[in-house]
């Protein structure tokens, strides 16, 4: 018996379900919502699944985003935090 619900008619759509519904799961704690943005694609996209519910839901509170880095390394997660609208934390 697959553990995987199949709720679409292409893989796009079922992967779309799939993600949505594990990051929506992992939201429902009473504490505020954040997560480690890299900027790359993986985090960004959780980072973005994690805003578009949290409008969804009404929440009263910007996600809190937080990236470490290196001194001279790409800027990317300050440019996703920006285009996300979270409230962003960076150490170095």
């Amino acid at each position: 018996m697959s553990a995987f619900v199949f709720v679409g008619s292409s893989v796009s759509e079922n992967i779309r379900h799939l993600l949505t519904a594990a990051v929506s799961k992992r939201m429902m704690g009473v504490r505020r919502i954040g997560c480690l943005l890299s900027g790359e694609l993986d985090s960004s996209l959780i980072a973005a699944l994690i805003c578009k519910l949290s409008k969804q839901w009404n929440l009263d509170y910007k996600i809190q985003t937080f990236a470490t880095g290196m001194p001279g390394s790409p800027d990317l997660a300050d440019r996703k935090s920006t285009r996300l609208n979270s409230s962003h934390v960076k150490r170095s």
